[in-house]
């Protein structure tokens, strides 16, 4: 499945409700629970390709039998940056290291066209 948000703050949002209600089509017996830290990682993602970013943001979801993905590319040529150890008071700073902590891999590519596509990739929903 893909879809193209506007890149604007309500583009977190509409990627989690997307997301939420394809993998609800997908995998109707599962709770919601299955599928919390695809959307905790894809909210971070797509809030960074809104605020870092340019242009409309491009959401790829996909799963088979090795993996749960989530692509999230966008028109910028800015590369995200992990930081170090986020100061508990920091409001910003924590979502790479969230996606570095829960994602069973991740990392950043060059998309087709122009700017980067982010992703990361979890263990099958029904797995979970």
């Amino acid at each position: 499945m893909t879809w193209s948000l506007d890149s604007d703050h309500t583009a977190p949002g509409r990627a989690r409700a997307l997301v939420a209600s394809q993998c609800a089509s997908w995998h109707p017996e599962l709770s919601s629970d299955a599928w919390d830290v695809a959307l905790l990682l894809l909210t971070e993602l797509v809030t960074n390709a809104v605020r870092y970013g340019a242009g409309p943001v491009r959401l790829r979801l996909a799963e088979d039998s090795t993996g749960f993905r989530v692509d999230v590319a966008d028109h910028g040529e800015a590369l995200p940056v992990q930081r170090g150890p986020a100061d508990v008071m920091a409001e910003r700073g924590r979502g790479l290291l969230l996606v570095e902590a829960l994602a069973r891999t991740w990392g950043v590519t060059p998309a087709a066209d122009e700017g980067k596509q982010v992703w990361f990739e979890l263990p099958p929903l029904a797995a979970t």
